[in-house]
C-alpha cells in the first residue's frame, strides 16, 4: 500500500514533489528500492524532492541537501557531511552516535552508541587511560559509565580507541595518524597525569611511536599517582622496541599497583 501511494504521487509527473516518509513500514528492501527511484526520477526528469526522512542513514546516502530540524527549529542545513555531525545529531537526538565513511559508497553512515552519560552526574574522580590499538576502549566506556571524570593519551586520531573517546566526550590528547608522539604531545599528556587522581596503563601494543606513553606512565609514578598496569597479555608478546621499552615497562610494573585481571 505505501509503494502504491508513492506510485500515485509519481505518476503525477510534478517539478517539485513532497514526499513525507515515503519509506515507512517498509522493509530494507524496499526502501532501497524507492530512494533508488526517487534518484533515478531526479537525475533523468529533473524532478526536486523535498523528502522528510527519519532515517539518517537513507538520508546521508542519497540526499544531496539535508535540513536537520529539531522540534521546529532549524539545527543545520547543508551537506551531508556538513549536517550530520555527531555533535549536531547529538543535540538533536540526545543520543552519541558514532559517523564514518562508507568504504563502498563514500557516503557517510550513523552507528548509534548509547544515551549521553551527563557530566554533571559524574563523580569528581579523575582517571587518565594510557592505550591505543583497541586496548583501552572498553576500559574508557566502563569508567565514564560509571562517571568517573575520564582523559586518555597519546593517541593517533585514526586509532579506535580515539575514536571511542571521542564518542564519550572524553578528554583526549591526540596525536596525527600513523605519527610518533611528539614532545609536545607527551607534554600535554603529562598535564591531564598531574590532574588525575589515577592512571591506568591498558595492555597496549609497544613501538617506535609510542614509547613516549610509557615514559609518561613512569613520569606518573614519579609525580606521585597510583599507576594500575592491565597485562592481560605478557609484554614480551606486545613489545617491539627491544630492551629498552621492556627495562621502561618492568620499572613501571615494579613501582605500580599492577592488576592482571
Amino acid at each position: 500500500m505505501q509503494k502504491v501511494i508513492v506510485a500515485r504521487a509519481l505518476a503525477q509527473e510534478s517539478k517539485v514533489m513532497l514526499l513525507d516518509e515515503p519509506t515507512a513500514h517498509l522493509d530494507i528492501n524496499h526502501q532501497i528500492e524507492i530512494m533508488e527511484l526517487i534518484k533515478k526520477l531526479n537525475r533523468e526528469r529533473g524532478i526536486t524532492f523535498l523528502v522528510v526522512l527519519h532515517d539518517l542513514n537513507l538520508a546521508a546516502q542519497y540526499c544531496r541537501r539535508l535540513i536537520l530540524l529539531n522540534e521546529g527549529r532549524l539545527i543545520d542545513d547543508g551537506s551531508p557531511r556538513k549536517v550530520l555531525t555527531r555533535a549536531n545529531i547529538r543535540e538533536t537526538y540526545k543520543i552519541d552516535v558514532i559517523v564514518k565513511e562508507h568504504p563502498l559508497t563514500s557516503s557517510l553512515y550513523i552507528i548509534p552508541y548509547r544515551e549521553m552519560v551527563d557530566s554533571t552526574r559524574r563523580s569528581g574522580k579523575r582517571v587518565h587511560v594510557i592505550c591505543g590499538g583497541g586496548s583501552g576502549s572498553k576500559l574508557m566506556r566502563m569508567l565514564a559509565e560509571r562517571m568517573y571524570i575520564v582523559t586518555a593519551g597519546v593517541l593517533n586520531v585514526l586509532d579506535s580507541d580515539y575514536e571511542v573517546a571521542e564518542t564519550l566526550n572524553i578528554e583526549v590528547v591526540e596525536e596525527a595518524p600513523f605519527s610518533e608522539i611528539t614532545d609536545e604531545s607527551l607534554k600535554r599528556n603529562l598535564k591531564l597525569i598531574k590532574k588525575s587522581d589515577v592512571v591506568v596503563l591498558s595492555n597496549l601494543w609497544i613501538g617506535s611511536g609510542n614509547i613516549k606513553n610509557l615514559e609518561a606512565a613512569l613520569t606518573a609514578i614519579e609525580y606521585g599517582k597510583p599507576v594500575i598496569l592491565i597485562e592481560l597479555t605478557p609484554i614480551e608478546k606486545r613489545n617491539f622496541m627491544g630492551t629498552e621499552s621492556l627495562t621502561l615497562y618492568k620499572e613501571i610494573r615494579d613501582r605500580s599497583d599492577s592488576n592482571e585481571e
